[in-house]
């Protein structure tokens, strides 16, 4: 430093240059670690949102399933229902049929 500030001619100028560069490589060091933390924090985030998806990917398979099981009991009651209304149809059709064969029976007696 000595011999560089007698070259110079000015006292302190490469003390002052030396300290300058110390300061832009500490400034340097700080935006590298600043980018390097962001950096890490985005990964973070990446990893949280990743496990997200696929929870709600699990979940909406999960629903689609159970809608498919109520799908099916639905149509299962539906074919439930539509039996219970044929049979009755049959068996108000064959009460029909004996009232009818029982109004003669009496008309005849």
């Amino acid at each position: 430093l000595v011999q560089a500030e007698r070259t110079n001619g000015a006292p302190g100028t490469a003390t002052k240059t030396l300290l300058a560069a110390a300061q832009e490589a500490d400034a340097t060091r700080e935006t590298q670690q600043a980018s390097k933390d962001a950096q890490d924090k985005l990964k973070r985030r990446q990893k949280e949102l990743r496990e997200e998806l696929a929870r709600a990917r699990d979940e909406t398979a999960q629903l689609q399933q159970h809608a498919a099981e109520a799908l099916r009991r639905d149509k299962s009651y539906e074919d439930k229902c539509k039996a219970a209304d044929a049979s009755f149809a049959a068996v108000s059709n064959r009460v029909a049929q004996l009232d009818r064969e029982n109004a003669r029976c009496v008309s005849q007696a």
